[in-house]
């Protein structure tokens, strides 16, 4: 989820964005705009990216995302609710395994 720092900017800017799944729809996109620190959720990338600047991910980006997906995963197969911050060190944790820095 994205921090909106400047709501304006973030509408009148085009979305810089990575296609990382089959389609261009928001939930295959990981999108950046220069209004929002951090990734955009897909209800914020439809709110606020009215225009997409599209990229293929560079090779070293889709292996960050598939490390960083499968220590998400490691994370959750150990994670039986114990509480945001139990989920937030079984994340780092694993992340820590894979030399991954947030």
């Amino acid at each position: 989820m994205g921090l909106i720092v400047d709501e304006e900017k973030a509408r009148k800017t085009p979305c810089k964005c990575f296609q990382i799944g089959p389609t261009k729809e928001a939930h295959d996109l990981l999108c950046f705009s220069p209004g929002i620190i951090g990734t955009l959720t897909n209800a914020q990338d439809t709110a606020y990216c009215t225009k997409r600047n599209i990229e293929p991910p560079s090779p070293a980006l889709k292996k960050r995302i598939a490390e960083f997906t499968e220590a998400v995963h490691a994370a959750a197969r150990r994670y039986k609710g114990q509480g945001i911050q139990t989920w937030l060190r079984f994340v780092g944790e694993e992340m820590d395994k894979r030399g991954l820095e947030i």
